[in-house]
Order: C-alpha cells, then sequence, then structure tokens
C-alpha cells in the first residue's frame, strides 16, 4: 500500500478534508497519525481523524491485494496465493522450485503465462452466537 497515496484519498473524504482546511489537525509523517494544532482544535478532532485514518488503512489492506511482479520475484513460501495468468485471476498453489499449480486437479500452470501473484485475503472469522 502506497500510504503518500492513500493518505491523499483519505483526506479527500468530506470530514477529513474539513479538519485539514480548517487546520483542526496535521498529519505527523514520523507516527502515520494527525496531530492537534495547538491554537485552534476541537478537543475530539485528532482522535476522531486517528480512529477514521486506522480504519481507512485497516480496509485497504483488506480489500486491495499488493501485486508482486512474478518476473521480477516469486513467493518465497510454499502455499496458496492469488494469481493473474492470462488476465484473469485465480488461485493457485506455490511450490518450490516447481512453480505454480493448479490447487484442485494439482497440475503445472505455464508459468511464462502468469504476470503478478499476492496474498490471499485473510479469511471472514466466524461470528460468535449471540444470546438474544
Amino acid at each position: 500500500m502506497d500510504i503518500q497515496r492513500e493518505r491523499e484519498a483519505f483526506e479527500r473524504l468530506p470530514l477529513a478534508e474539513l479538519a485539514i482546511k480548517s487546520e483542526y489537525v496535521y498529519y505527523n509523517e514520523e507516527t502515520n497519525s494527525y496531530w492537534p494544532n495547538e491554537d485552534f482544535c476541537p478537543s475530539d478532532a485528532p482522535e476522531t481523524m486517528n480512529f477514521a485514518w486506522k480504519a481507512w488503512q485497516a480496509a485497504k489492506a483488506q480489500a486491495v491485494p499488493e501485486w508482486i511482479d512474478y518476473t521480477k520475484q516469486s513467493p518465497r513460501i510454499d502455499g496458496r496465493y492469488q494469481i493473474f495468468i492470462s488476465g484473469e485471476q485465480i488461485t493457485a498453489d506455490w511450490q518450490s522450485p516447481f512453480g505454480f499449480s493448479d490447487p484442485v486437479e494439482g497440475e503445472a500452470l505455464i508459468q511464462g503465462l502468469i504476470s503478478h501473484w499476492g496474498m490471499l485475503p485473510e479469511p471472514p472469522k466466524p461470528q460468535e452466537p449471540t444470546n438474544d
């Protein structure tokens, strides 16, 4: 995730944009968080901005896989990954030194057709039953 690009997109949200333009808060690169402008800041502005910023980053990290160019780097750990092969996104198994294979049939995929790979997203966590 390109943090600068994501921060710029986050700051275009109406409430974030208002807080920035009103100079209630400013972004601190070292801490990757928003700090209050001591001269003029509502008390909850930094806390609200940081809560929203952390939620934005978490959602982006889950929703958008980071794609790695397969011609430059292959996975280092055997396992299941997302890949782009012939312009289609599928799930495949990686086994070093053999490459990617079909996870159901176990057949080797044509490695030259694979352009990118990425980690699979975290599986959903089961919900606990409610006591209604």
